[in-house]
């Protein structure tokens, strides 16, 4: 089983959780009525440590832990911009409004205008001071009609309230019915006229109300537009990645150091053979070959022939642990080592006659150079 795949993606991408778990905890401390998922994403080290996060999860995942192919990474392209456009629907509706708000504007205008025409007209007709003079500017039972629909309202409050307003607009048709006077019903028909073309700018605004406002499908992805953003770019930043990954030189040549100790058979000599082994695992570490761990559990820590060694596993070297030689085919170092181009497996130090034809048989399958020294 491996152990680490990659430490490098594994710290940066810690570091990155616990940052973004800082900020997490930032937000209930501040106690701030902003709901948490619009107070996070408006926060821009939170983006960036979460882009961190996402982008290492990635490597991760699909470089170092589960290596994928030329192939799969260019299907990646759909993902992130799958991703991208999911994070363009909430623009959309900005762009809408901005196209529509001059019409909104002047549909509004326009309908105040009516609404004010309106007034005027009921004004025309119910004002005291037309009242009074009726009898001077229409004929007798003219002049009666429309004395009798100045008493009527008489005790209507001007200007006119909007309860007022509604409650005569809904008498029109009971007035057109009890009053037959000339002037009455020219001012009815107006009023009418009025109200057809009032209606006609409410429909208006109403139209364009809608194509401004958006809709809870447009309010809920643009919510979560910087999330879907951050997740396209760092999906398209893995993908360069991995491509780079695949194009990169391979290591071809690899040392396995079992149980993190090489057994060092000084014959009498501990300090030459020490210092000998120091220069040799440093000049295969300086000549940026590979070096693989794998801890034995059915291997002795200690050897009677020799001294144990320390070698601690550097920060690109990947770690496995076998628990047992007849585990070999299926462990996680045989899985790992069918991803990898190597040419020469490096094996000093070590005795165990099991694992060392396990190695060979290995080797032998995979076109492999199993190379083991018994004594350094």
């Amino acid at each position: 089983m491996k152990i680490k795949p990659n430490k490098l993606y594994l710290a940066r991408l810690q570091f990155c959780l616990y940052v973004c778990l800082c900020f997490v905890v930032l937000y209930y401390c501040h106690n701030t009525d902003i709901p948490g998922l619009i107070y996070l994403l408006l926060t821009p080290f939170f983006l960036v440590a979460l882009y961190g996060f996402i982008y290492y999860l990635f490597c991760w995942l699909f470089i170092a832990y589960r290596p994928r192919d030329e192939t799969w990474w260019k299907r990646i392209d759909y993902v992130w911009l799958f991703f991208a456009s999911l994070a363009l629907i909430g623009q959309t509706q900005s762009v809408r409004e901005m196209w529509f708000q001059s019409p909104y504007e002047m549909a509004q205008a326009s309908k105040a205008g009516i609404d004010k025409s309106l007034r005027a007209e009921i004004n025309d007709m119910l004002d005291p001071a037309q009242c009074a003079t009726a009898t001077s500017r229409y004929e007798a039972a003219d002049a009666l009609q429309v004395a009798s629909l100045c008493q009527r309202y008489a005790d209507v409050a001007r200007p006119l309230s909007d309860v007022a307003l509604v409650n005569l607009l809904q008498e029109l048709p009971a007035l057109d019915a009890e009053y037959s006077a000339e002037p009455i019903q020219r001012w009815l028909a107006g009023l009418q006229e009025t109200l057809k073309e009032r209606e006609l700018r409410r429909t208006e605004v109403v139209k364009y109300q809608n194509l401004i406002r958006e809709t809870e499908f447009e309010e809920l992805f643009r919510y979560f537009a910087p999330l879907l953003v951050v997740i396209a770019l760092a999906l398209r930043a893995s993908k360069v990645s991995g491509e780079l990954y695949l194009k990169a030189p391979k290591q071809r040549k690899f040392w396995l150091i079992i149980n993190q100790r090489v057994v060092v058979d000084s014959l009498g000599f501990s300090d030459v053979a020490h210092k000998r082994f120091a220069q040799a695992l440093g000049s295969w570490r300086k000549a940026e070959w590979g070096v693989v761990h794998m801890a034995c559990d059915f291997i002795a820590q200690s050897s009677q022939r020799g001294s144990n060694e320390p070698v601690l596993p550097g920060r690109f070297e990947s770690e496995f642990q076998l628990a047992s030689v007849e585990e070999f085919e299926t462990s996680g170092f045989v899985q790992w080592a069918a991803g990898q181009s190597m040419e020469l497996l490096y094996l000093v130090g070590e005795t165990d006659p099991e694992l060392i034809r396990r190695l060979r048989q290995w080797g032998e399958a995979t076109n492999t150079e199993v190379l083991v020294r018994e004594h350094i």
